[in-house]
């Protein structure tokens, strides 16, 4: 099976459209490709978005589609997951996956946000993550009660959940008495190892802890983790932990150096 890889498109500042030009069976969309409030704020967006979205579908026989932080932005957090699911609906082939999974051939899809554990729930990582990033600035959150703005301490919750469900996922396609024994392709939005920092940003020890998480262990454990594919960071990546290729394929801001020559990745598996 040929999966073709990219995040980060970033449709609300610059359209793409992506072509099928290697016959890959999957696209794996990895998070931040546009904001969800536009589909009901701003109707040349909304065009756009679903003429991206119709091309998908046309190139590409499936289409997996996980969420980043950008897709919440100016919105309520709980209904984003939702109201992309619903926007996206006529699309049959289009897979939008929330702590959920798609099964295609003998690959299981687990698609999750993933967020991360701010560096084992550090205070001073999760000030500054509050100071400096627009997801605890501008995203809404309803805890039952009332409405607030999302916070490090809700990413860090959602992150626990979101590990739940993939660590099971990935215990049950290991179980040939439950699942057959299905090979794992994992996708997030948020970074799976410290090995997707670029260079530049090590020093950024706090900062770092609010974009990638520490799980190399489930990697090198998991020898059924054939791929993970993530997002989030602007930086091109191809590593492998154990027996798992880790991708990242982002085409980031139009003003970021490699914007302009961003193309799909494909990997075969």
């Amino acid at each position: 099976m040929k999966i073709a890889y990219a995040s980060d498109l970033h449709l609300e500042f610059q359209d793409i459209m992506l072509t099928n030009t290697e016959n890959a069976d999957v696209l794996v969309l990895a998070g931040d490709i546009c904001t969800v409030k536009h589909f009901h704020s701003r109707p040349e967006m909304e065009k756009s978005y679903q003429e991206f979205f119709k091309t998908c579908s046309e190139q590409f026989p499936h289409v997996v589609y996980v969420i980043g932080n950008h897709e919440h932005y100016n919105y309520q957090f709980n209904y984003t997951v939702n109201d992309l699911k619903r926007k996206l609906a006529h699309y049959k082939n289009i897979h939008v996956l929330d702590n959920e999974v798609f099964d295609i051939e003998n690959y299981t899809f687990v698609g999750s946000t993933l967020w991360t554990d701010m560096n084992d729930e550090c205070p001073l990582t999760m000030d500054a993550a509050s100071f400096a990033m627009p997801d605890f600035k501008i995203v809404k959150y309803f805890d039952g009660v009332n409405y607030m703005k999302f916070t490090p301490q809700q990413s860090v919750r959602e992150h626990a959940k979101s590990l739940r469900y993939i660590k099971q996922v990935i215990r049950n396609c290991n179980d040939k008495d439950y699942y057959l024994e299905r090979d794992v392709i994992v996708v997030t939005h948020h970074s799976p190892s410290h090995k997707s920092i670029h260079p530049k940003f090590a020093h950024e020890e706090l900062m770092n802890g609010a974009f990638h998480n520490k799980l190399d262990y489930m990697m090198e454990m998991a020898d059924n983790v054939k791929v993970w594919i993530h997002g989030h960071t602007h930086d091109t990546f191809n590593y492998v932990i154990g027996t798992t290729n880790v991708l990242c394929n982002p085409r980031g801001y139009p003003k970021e150096v490699g914007h302009g020559s961003f193309k799909l990745q494909y990997v075969e598996v």
